[in-house]
């Protein structure tokens, strides 16, 4: 018993000597792994640093990127697959219980009636309905002589959409013929500019214009419109030919205003007033304008300037 103690005791210390080295021995193995990574990753970015090989990393690195964006893409699209695949799945189950009830319902119907028969019949049933009130209102309306009779809607669809849309056009016709009427027969005049309009008008756009400088402004502005429209109403056969060019010209630039507003252009200004337009009649024209004293419309090349 003495002699067998020691050696059960020198055994076990030799198996745990042994279990030691081999856990040392693997971590050695862990480390050398390590070192051995680290030292080829040193060797490929030193190689990578020459110029010869420079162009096979850069290569190899927008590979690399591009394999991970194709990686990512096909999981995504794996997703998307997984889910419309469930939502297909959910709802072929719906289409199932769906037809077994249309099945249930087709099976509780009597003998010798079909679901079309049944269809018609009902839709029979509201055209004669429709048919009734309609006969009604008619007999409502006979009974009274004065009334107009209403129109149905089977008589709204005999009318051809070419006759509605012609009277339409006539109608804005017409509109536009009274209004450019009015607009010849009555001028209006441009309002005065009061010197709380001027306190409102930023100074990068008044500068050093004063109130006077722009009332005597539109002063000249109302002479010209009131010239152009005496020139304007009276007949061509009493003018002299002077007056008569400017009378025809007048028409052809009336013809574009569409919606019959009063208006007079730089030709009108240099004809009936001294004024010149140069930069400072520009700058009033603006302050005019942010006035809301007039308005701006560029057709074809021809500044027209319209009075609010």
């Amino acid at each position: 018993m003495q002699v067998t103690q020691p050696r059960v005791m020198a055994e076990s210390s030799e198996s745990s000597c042994l279990q030691r080295l081999l856990s040392d021995l693997d971590s050695l193995d862990a480390e050398m792994e390590k070192i051995s990574s680290l030292r080829l990753f040193f060797q490929f970015t030193r190689k990578g640093q020459k110029s010869s090989l420079k162009y096979v990393v850069v290569k190899v690195r927008k590979q690399i990127v591009s394999l991970h964006g194709l990686l990512k893409k096909i999981e995504s699209d794996c997703q998307e697959n997984i889910e419309q695949a469930a939502s297909l799945k959910e709802l072929r189950h719906i289409v199932e219980k769906e037809q077994n009830e249309a099945q249930h319902l087709l099976e509780a119907l009597p003998n010798g009636f079909s679901a079309q028969d049944g269809c018609e019949s009902v839709e029979s049933q509201r055209c004669d309905v429709k048919q009734q009130v309609n006969e009604t209102k008619r007999k409502k309306a006979a009974k009274s002589p004065v009334s107009i009779l209403p129109v149905t809607p089977e008589d709204l669809g005999e009318i051809p959409a070419e006759s509605v849309e012609s009277q339409r056009c006539d109608v804005k016709q017409q509109v536009n013929e009274t209004k450019r009427k009015k607009a010849a027969k009555s001028p209006v005049s441009i309002l005065p500019v009061t010197p709380e309009d001027l306190g409102e008008i930023p100074a990068y756009m008044k500068c050093r214009i004063t109130c006077d400088q722009i009332n005597a402004v539109v002063e000249n502005l109302n002479k010209a419109i009131m010239s152009k429209y005496r020139i304007r109403n009276q007949a061509p056969s009493s003018m002299s030919a002077a007056d008569r060019n400017t009378y025809y010209r007048y028409l052809r630039e009336e013809r574009s205003n569409k919606e019959g507003c009063v208006f007079i252009v730089e030709e009108d200004i240099k004809l009936f007033t001294p004024m010149k337009t140069d930069k400072r009649f520009h700058k009033i024209i603006v302050i005019l304008r942010h006035c809301q004293r007039l308005r701006e419309i560029r057709v074809s090349g021809i500044t027209r300037y319209v009075i609010c």
